[in-house]
């Protein structure tokens, strides 16, 4: 059952991120405003429960208050905003996007500190405009979780970045490997690095949420064997989104679409995670071969 409708308003943005996947081709494709209402409604009579806007960067339409409102009109159990949180920092701006409808928001956010952050976003005071962001929707009782791309200059700092947030009193984390596509190919020299690298640090930070027992810690993009070689121990792995996400080109099951970018090495055939893991892009094997792949055995 389809879980989530993710609508890609559009490609445009107000940051351009050293990792985004989108590159500059796609930037200029976007969504009117009718269209976006359209597939709302689509999602509404398949029975999609739930909805999210994201892009690009939806905060910078101006029909955002428009589009959520209309999706609240239609009764989503949770309307859902993905963003860079840079918007967010405005109080009153926040105040027309929950009267609005919204419910839930993903801030993405890629380091414990602006320098880290803005260098990232190439967006100078984007960290300190989406910390105030938070704290604004803290403040109204709204419900946040922190993406976090992962990276060359950020890995490292994975489990502090964790800290640092939970001292927020933000429960929910979603650790992203990035696909190697658009911005991540140009800069891969600078903050490529491969899953093998990032396995401690990010086992550390997913320790950190397990055992505070807070509401949800994933990973996205990172095989189970990377993370541990004990069949028990999945660390927040996904197996299925159960999401379809309708952008300026069309309409996709993420599951499906999955299918056709992600390939299995086949020592991957004796893993005892191999029947639900997704595998690895495609992309990234021809950056860093498929060798640090070894199958969990028992």
């Amino acid at each position: 059952m389809t879980n989530v409708m993710e609508i890609t308003v559009g490609y445009k943005c107000n940051c351009n991120c050293r990792f985004c996947s989108v590159g500059h081709m796609r930037k200029e494709l976007t969504l009117s405003t009718d269209q976006i209402k359209n597939k709302i409604l689509e999602a509404k009579e398949k029975n999609i429960p739930n909805i999210g806007f994201g892009g690009g960067e939806p905060t910078i339409r101006k029909d955002l208050f428009e589009v959520v409102s209309f999706a609240k009109k239609q009764g989503f159990k949770v309307i859902r905003i993905q963003t860079n949180g840079v918007m967010l920092g405005y109080d009153t701006f926040v105040d027309k996007l929950l009267k609005a409808g919204a419910t839930f928001f993903k801030i993405s956010i890629h380091g414990h500190n602006a320098k880290i952050h803005d260098h990232l976003t190439q967006l100078p005071g984007s960290f300190n405009m989406a910390i105030k962001g938070i704290k604004n929707l803290k403040k109204r009782g709204m419900s946040v979780e922190i993406n976090i791309v992962i990276n060359k200059l950020n890995y490292k700092y994975l489990p502090q970045i964790t800290d640092f947030f939970i001292k927020m009193q933000i429960y929910k984390f979603c650790f992203i490997y990035p696909v190697y596509e658009g911005n991540l190919i140009d800069n891969f020299g600078k903050i490529g690095v491969k899953l093998g690298e990032i396995s401690p640090y990010l086992t550390d930070a997913l320790d950190r949420v397990k055992e505070l027992d807070l509401d949800k810690g994933i990973c996205l993009n990172v095989p189970p064997c990377i993370l541990s070689q004990d069949p028990d121990m999945h660390y927040g792995y996904v197996y299925k989104f159960d999401t379809v996400v309708s952008t300026p080109q069309g309409t996709n099951d993420i599951d499906n679409s999955n299918k056709e970018n992600l390939v299995k090495p086949k020592q991957c055939r004796r893993c005892v995670f191999n029947k639900n893991c997704m595998g690895i892009y495609k992309s990234y094997t021809r950056f860093f071969g498929i060798d640090e792949f070894k199958p969990v055995l028992k």
